[in-house]
C-alpha cells in the first residue's frame, strides 16, 4: 500500500469512526423518556430566545465577526514569517476560499494547501507553519485554566514553555522572538474569543452551565472537530459534547442548540464571505 493509499484509508477510517460515534451517542438519546418530544419543545422555543437574548445575540455575531478578522491577522503574520506579503484584501479572499472548501469539500484538510496559490511545497510549509501556531495559541489557552491544580498548572507551563523554545529554534528560527511571540499571543486571543463566543452562544439559550464546566465541554467540542478530516467535522464532536453535558444532569436539549448555533456562526456564516464584492473587501486595506 503506497503512502497515498494509506492517507486515504487512514481518513476513511476517521470518518466512519466520527460517524458511527453520532450513530452510538443518538441511540443514548433516543433512549430517553421523550427525548424527540423534548428536543421539539426546546426547539420551538428558539425564536423566543432569541428575542429574549437580543442583546447577547448581537454580542455574540460581534465575537464571530472578530474571529474571522483575527483570522486574517494571523495569516497576515504567518505570510511575513514566510516573507511573502499579501495585503488584507488579499488574505480574505484566501481565508474565505479555504473556509468555503474546508466546510464542504472530502479534501477538507487538503483545502488550506491547495488554495494558498503556491506551489505545494511552499503551501504545505506556510499551512504547517500556521497549524503549530494556532496549536500553540490553543494549548496556552487550556493551560491557563488548570491554575486550580497548581502543581499541573505550573508543570504544564513548564512544558509549554519548552515546546515554546523548541519550536522556534526548530521552526521559526529565522525570525525574531518578539514577532513569533506576538503570532503566538495573537492565536491566544483567538481561542480566548472563540471560547466566549461559546459563552455567548450558551447563555443565549439560558443554560445554566458553570464557566469551568462549558470550558471542559468546548474542549471536547475542539479536540473532536480538529481531530475528523471531513467536512469540519461529522457531528460527533457535537454528540460527544452533548452526551458530556447529559451525564452532568445538565439539560442536553438546551445545551445541543446552543451548540448548533455557534456552529452556525462561527463555520457556516463566515461561508457569506465567498459572495462579499472586491471593492468591499480591498476597504480592509484602509
Amino acid at each position: 500500500m503506497t503512502k497515498i493509499d494509506k492517507n486515504k484509508f487512514f481518513n476513511i477510517i476517521l470518518i466512519l469512526e466520527n460517524f458511527l460515534i453520532v450513530f452510538i451517542v443518538l441511540l443514548v438519546f433516543l433512549k430517553i423518556e421523550k427525548f424527540k418530544e423534548n428536543l421539539f419543545y426546546y426547539l420551538k422555543l428558539i425564536v423566543p430566545y432569541l428575542s429574549h437574548n437580543i442583546f447577547l445575540l448581537i454580542l455574540s455575531l460581534v465575537a464571530a465577526l472578530l474571529i474571522v478578522i483575527l483570522h486574517f491577522i494571523i495569516w497576515k503574520l504567518i505570510f511575513k514569517i514566510n516573507n511573502i506579503e499579501k495585503n488584507y484584501s488579499e488574505i480574505s479572499k484566501i481565508y474565505f476560499k479555504i473556509h468555503f472548501k474546508r466546510t464542504f469539500s472530502p479534501l477538507g484538510r487538503a483545502s488550506p494547501i491547495l488554495n494558498l496559490g503556491l506551489d505545494i511545497k511552499k503551501s504545505s510549509k506556510i499551512y504547517f507553519d500556521y497549524s503549530i501556531i494556532i496549536l500553540l495559541g490553543s494549548s496556552l489557552f487550556f493551560i491557563i485554566f488548570l491554575y486550580k491544580i497548581i502543581i499541573i498548572f505550573i508543570l504544564g507551563l513548564l512544558i509549554y514553555t519548552i515546546m515554546l523554545l523548541l519550536l522556534k529554534e526548530i521552526l521559526f528560527k529565522d525570525i525574531e522572538f518578539k514577532e513569533y511571540f506576538k503570532t503566538v499571543l495573537t492565536a491566544l486571543f483567538l481561542e480566548i474569543i472563540s471560547f466566549i463566543t461559546f459563552l455567548f452562544s450558551l447563555y443565549i439559550f439560558n443554560n445554566n452551565l458553570d464557566v469551568y464546566t462549558a470550558l471542559i465541554s468546548y474542549l471536547i467540542w475542539v479536540l473532536v472537530s480538529s481531530i475528523s478530516p471531513f467536512l469540519y467535522g461529522t457531528g460527533a464532536s457535537e454528540s460527544l459534547a452533548t452526551l458530556f453535558i447529559y451525564y452532568l444532569g445538565f439539560n442536553p436539549y438546551l445545551y445541543l442548540i446552543s451548540l448548533l448555533y455557534y456552529r452556525i456562526i462561527t463555520t457556516y456564516l463566515p461561508i457569506l464571505g465567498t459572495i462579499l464584492p472586491d471593492n468591499f473587501l480591498k476597504m480592509l486595506d484602509k
